[in-house]
């Protein structure tokens, strides 16, 4: 089955067809000539925008201005006065996090479209927004990067060590009720009383699968429960089989693993390295709602074909 046809038929009649659709029309414009420059020159300016705004917010927060640039404490955070999470022009600190995994990939390609200093600026850039998103994406981030690099067998061992590190660490966030202040981290603590916001959203969808697991509650329905209302189970593939059924969860791990069997060789570590960011958000997050996410996936399709027309023409 072709690319276009998987992607198009994941998720037929479900809110995501915008985003199978930028999958698509991405894999399609990554093959031509003049938009891998243009993506480069776009995304940089974007990310030194959105860095701005984020600096914007985080000095008008210390003012004592809050602003929407300034994003929620979330379930683990303790709130204070000393420090806030950006969220910049995204809807959240963890979408602005990914988003930087996403465009740190992109810009650190091997693509002379940008001259140098403008992409170390874009990349310092990216790194200070990721951080002062105070999330858990910072982890992906720093292991996309780490995959990035890793061209020798020791590095691709120290990534992986990495990976499972990673892995354990942020998969502990659904089962301890963890209160952590970045301030005084010395002060956090660990709450066995009660169960984590995750853990209930993520037991809760469990029971709806259940209860319906071939369709789902429907599209936009969230199928996870907090506190007694409806929430997203905040892990992507028990979200997609909560509102959409098992059947589009088994689908949407398909996709990556047709991506993968169909991937440029060598593998580019620059895309693989980003969506090992993404898997490791998917734990405790819903990426399947991110525009980027699905832009990358188009750009990794758009990757394999091209060398396997570069690989027919010879």
């Amino acid at each position: 089955m072709q690319f276009v046809e998987f992607v198009a038929k994941l998720f037929p009649t479900s809110c995501n067809a915008m985003f199978r659709w930028l999958a698509v029309i991405t894999s399609d414009l990554a093959r031509r000539p003049h938009f891998p420059r243009a993506m480069a020159w776009t995304l940089a300016i974007s990310c030194i925008v959105v860095a701005s705004a984020s600096l914007l917010g985080l000095a008008l927060f210390y003012a004592g201005v809050w602003t929407p640039l300034i994003g929620l404490y979330g379930d683990h955070l303790v709130p204070s006065s000393w420090y806030a999470r950006v969220r910049s022009v995204s809807g959240g600190p963890n979408v602005l996090a990914s988003f930087c995994t996403f465009a740190a990939a992109v810009i650190s390609a091997k693509n002379p479209a940008l001259p140098r200093r403008l992409e170390r600026l874009t990349q310092w850039a990216l790194s200070l927004t990721v951080a002062l998103t105070i999330s858990h994406g910072i982890l992906g981030f720093i292991l996309a990067a780490t995959i990035r690099k890793a061209g020798t067998q020791i590095r691709k061992i120290f990534a992986l060590v990495l990976g499972i590190a990673f892995v354990i660490l942020v998969s502990s966030l659904i089962f301890l009720n963890l209160s952590l202040d970045p301030v005084q981290p010395w002060g956090s603590r660990i709450d066995p009383a009660r169960p984590s916001g995750r853990w209930q959203t993520v037991t809760s969808t469990l029971e709806t699968i259940r209860e319906h697991p071939l369709w789902g509650l429907g599209p936009g329905t969230p199928p996870g429960r907090f506190y007694g209302m409806p929430y997203d189970a905040h892990m992507t593939l028990l979200d997609i089989a909560g509102t959409l059924g098992i059947p589009a969860a088994v689908a949407f791990v398909g996709l990556f693993a047709l991506l993968w069997r169909r991937r440029a060789r060598p593998t580019n570590l620059f895309l693989w390295g980003a969506f090992a960011g993404f898997a490791l958000d998917s734990l405790v997050c819903d990426i399947e709602d991110f525009r980027h996410v699905w832009v990358m996936i188009g750009l990794a399709d758009a990757d394999s074909k091209q060398q396997k027309a570069e690989c027919n023409r010879q």
